[in-house]
C-alpha cells in the first residue's frame, strides 16, 4: 500500500475550544523523522489534554494552527531513520503531544508505540497510554489503594474516570466511526 501525499484531518484553528476545529481535505501525509513511525490512524482518543491544548491551557502546547489529537492507534506504514523493533504493518498505539491522531496518518516517537495486544481491537487498546496508566497511578503509587479500601471517584464521565471505577476490568468500548467524504 502506498501512501498519499494528502489526507483529511482535523485542525485546531484558534484557542477557543473545540468549536473551532476545521475540517481539512488536503492536509500533507507527515513523514517520520529521526525515531518516529508513521502510522495510518484507525482509532483516536479524546482526552481532557485535547480540550486543553484547544483553549490554550496546556503548557507548553502547540500553537494554532495544528492536527489536533494527541493519542491513536494503528498500522505502521512508515519508520524513520533510527528505529528499530517497529516493522511496517505492525498495530500500534502511542501518543503525540504535538497532535495529529484526529487526521488519516499520524507521527509518533517510536520509543512509545506500543504493540496492540493480541486479539484487541484498536479501539479497545485506546486507553492503553493515557487513561489506564492515570488512574492506576493516581490509585496505586500515589493515593496507595489497597484491596479492601473505599475510594470515592468524584468524576467517571471520562476515560480517566471509567478506568479508575472499573479498578481493572475491561471496559468494553462504544467507538464512534468517522469518515472523511472525497
Amino acid at each position: 500500500m502506498s501512501t498519499p501525499s494528502t489526507m483529511c484531518a482535523l485542525q485546531q484553528t484558534t484557542l477557543n475550544g473545540p468549536k473551532d476545529l476545521r475540517l481539512l481535505t488536503d492536509a500533507p501525509v507527515p513523514s517520520p523523522g529521526q525515531g518516529e513511525v508513521l502510522i495510518r490512524v484507525t482509532a483516536a482518543g479524546v482526552n481532557f489534554l485535547d480540550i486543553s491544548q484547544s483553549r490554550g491551557a496546556s503548557a507548553g502546547g502547540p500553537q494554532p494552527p495544528y492536527l489536533a489529537g494527541i493519542e491513536g492507534a494503528g498500522e505502521v506504514v512508515a519508520v524513520g531513520d533510527g528505529v528499530s523493533g517497529v516493522e511496517p504493518g505492525a498495530h500500534v498505539i502511542g501518543v503525540g503531544i504535538a497532535g495529529g491522531a484526529f487526521a488519516e496518518y499520524m507521527v509518533l516517537p517510536a520509543m512509545g508505540a506500543l504493540p496492540v495486544p493480541d486479539g484487541w481491537s484498536d479501539e479497545q487498546a485506546l486507553g492503553m497510554v493515557v487513561s489506564w496508566p492515570t488512574a492506576v497511578a493516581a490509585l496505586k503509587p500515589l493515593g496507595k489503594v489497597e484491596p479492601g479500601q473505599s475510594v470515592l471517584i468524584h468524576a467517571a464521565a471520562g476515560g480517566t474516570g471509567q478506568a479508575a471505577v472499573n479498578g481493572g476490568e475491561a471496559a468494553r468500548p462504544r467507538p464512534t466511526h468517522c469518515s472523511c467524504a472525497r
